[in-house]
């Protein structure tokens, strides 16, 4: 059987002597190649092609070349500086050769490079913290079931097949070329890239990529890895017929000034406030080591995405604020809906608006002015003998909002969240809700709100992607805290503050919770992302369905999520502090230290 594999390259560039590889110069029609065509060489604007595009899709291309026009019965792909070597070692004399390639298709149609594992990221993470979610979002639309089915379990996993490098029989390519260059074709004429800068205007191979996998997947392909190895980057000219390395010993120098890294900052935890000062820090050349104890990047913040809804694995977060200056910080980095919050409260079936509004007062009295709210309320107050300073929860609130409100939907729902009564919680905690006696269901008041389309995980990735930047997951700070503190001047810590002082004052109380998700066969299981549980008796505290926040979900699938409250111990992650007298003491004597240590 004839093979041939194609080595796409935008510049003069030393190739194999082998003749199974054929170099294929892409983009050509646009060159600005002052030289002609060396010896061997075509371009990819000859026979039929999409040289023109080349700009936006990189060396698919030559891929798009070779399936029209070659005549080989085994047609791959590679790059200039990455080619498939059975022996791991680098250097075009150890290049996949004939004679290996006719041993690995005795029994294969498809040779794929080694899968490339991320580790801290997914692969839907891995893609939007570099490029513009909005086109790998599009082409799952563009997709049949079956495939939006293999889309949602790739982008959820660590590793995949990269470089756009295969090689497959003729039959093969001409079923995966057909599928990937239909969806990218639909795919320019649904997206605009006229504000993307030139690196993101290469969005077309970047999504090609990504569909590889999935292609695989959907049709359950088998297919053989072979290692694939980079070639020493090169900066080659032509001189008499002959290419030399103007860098070598530029590049060796390079190397060794790499090997040791010197941070600048140790930054304890991947949350918001980390990663956002690593970003900053970055900018100004500091380097920065993170250690996260999760297996994941962003905190309580992270999300993934699963039947093409994005889920919220540690509760719902919405971003709220009224700082223009954050605003426009955050929507660098992720294009954000126009999500408001909007909660209804379930008690024993019966159903109220939150937060504190006219709705909710209707709902329960039936007043229809803000007169007949305020009056009722008052008189609440009057009859539980509430006067002067409130000085717990339940007081606080029954001033506020009256006595039914609060014993229907703040009392039950508020122990649960505490695991106290609310005659032993302060008041502050209550002040934080609104009420308003207009008709607004808007549980915050802050002018700019959203959630990121895709999640919030894309912001981390792109916060943390500098070369500036490593991260290590997966890392407890604490089993090495001593080695750390004496390695680093300056360290960042984000965690639990008593922990940190090795609990000398006494142990902070916390409350945590328990998530419980459950995917659905259907397209609408509640009717609203949030429903709050105000009762006693259920044991959540509220129920969350994910599709609603962005309305992107797969037809006929939701996913809900239980939030559970539970007691805190050290076993257990610690997601609210308790706010009383106690705390507020230890916390005091801690803060006392840290300002003298």
């Amino acid at each position: 059987m004839q093979a041939k594999i194609y080595v796409a390259s935008h510049k003069l560039y030393q190739m194999p002597s082998d003749p199974l590889y054929q170099p294929i110069w892409v983009g050509h029609s646009k060159s600005s190649n002052p030289f002609d065509l060396p010896a061997g060489w075509i371009g990819d604007d000859s026979g039929d092609n999409i040289s023109d595009k080349n700009s936006s899709f990189n060396e698919l291309t030559a891929l798009y070349w070779a399936w029209k026009n070659s005549e080989a019965d085994i047609i791959g792909l590679v790059h200039y500086r990455r080619y498939f070597s059975l022996n791991h070692k680098k250097g075009l004399n150890n290049v996949l050769n004939s004679k290996q390639l006719d041993d690995l298709f005795k029994n294969n149609q498809i040779v794929l490079p080694k899968k490339r594992n991320y580790y801290i990221q997914t692969n839907y993470s891995h893609y939007v913290h570099a490029h513009h979610s909005e086109a790998i979002n599009k082409a799952r639309e563009l997709m049949s079931p079956t495939y939006q089915t293999s889309y949602d379990k790739i982008m959820k996993r660590t590793d995949q097949h990269l470089f756009n490098m295969l090689i497959m029989t003729r039959q093969q390519l001409d079923e995966y070329a057909g599928w990937m260059f239909d969806i990218l074709f639909k795919l320019e004429k649904e997206i605009d890239t006229s504000t993307y800068d030139q690196y993101e205007k290469r969005v077309f191979g970047f999504v090609g990529e990504r569909l590889l996998d999935i292609f695989l997947d959907a049709n359950n392909k088998k297919y053989v890895e072979v290692p694939f190895v980079f070639e020493e980057k090169q900066n080659w000219f032509k001189k008499g017929g002959n290419f030399f390395d103007k860098n070598d010993r530029r590049r060796k120098r390079w190397q060794i000034n790499t090997i040791q890294k010197k941070y600048d900052y140790l930054i304890v935890g991947a949350g918001p406030f980390g990663s956002i000062f690593a970003y900053e820090a970055a900018k100004f050349g500091k380097r920065s080591l993170i250690v996260e104890k999760r297996p994941h990047i962003g905190g309580n913040m992270y999300t993934h995405t699963e039947n093409g809804i994005t889920v919220h694995d540690y509760g719902a977060h919405i971003f709220h604020t009224d700082n223009k200056e954050v605003w426009n910080f955050v929507n660098k980095f992720a294009d954000f809906n126009n999500y408001q919050n909007q909660v209804i409260a379930n008690y024993q079936g019966e159903l109220y608006n939150l937060p504190f509004n006219m709705n909710t007062f209707y709902e329960m009295w039936g007043v229809k002015t803000p007169a007949e709210a305020k009056a009722k309320i008052e008189e609440q107050k009057k009859e539980a003998g509430i006067s002067g300073q409130p000085r717990n929860l339940e007081e606080q609130a029954i001033s506020l909002i009256g006595t039914d409100i609060y014993r229907k939907l703040i009392k039950g729902y508020t122990e649960k969240q505490w695991g106290r009564k609310a005659t032993e919680l302060p008041a502050f905690i209550i002040k934080r809700l609104p009420v308003r006696f207009i008709f607004d269901n808007n549980y915050f008041n802050h002018r700019y709100q959203g959630i990121p389309i895709g999640g919030y995980t894309q912001l981390f990735d792109k916060w943390l992607s500098s070369d500036l930047i490593d991260v290590k997951t997966n890392a407890d700070f604490f089993e090495h805290k001593d080695d750390y503190i004496k390695e680093f001047p300056r360290i960042v810590y984000t965690g639990m503050i008593d922990r940190f002082f090795d609990y000398r004052f006494g142990e902070l109380e916390y409350r945590s919770l328990k998530f419980e998700s459950e995917t659905l066969d259907t397209d609408n299981y509640q009717g609203n992302s949030v429903i709050n549980y105000t009762d006693a008796k259920t044991p959540y505290t509220r129920v969350m369905e994910w599709r609603h926040f962005d309305g992107l979900a797969d037809k006929g699938k939701t996913i809900i999520t239980r939030e559970y409250p539970q007691n805190w111990d050290r076993s257990k992650e610690a997601y609210y502090p308790v706010n009383n007298e106690k705390n507020t003491e230890i916390y005091k004597k801690i803060c006392q230290t840290g300002s003298t240590t």
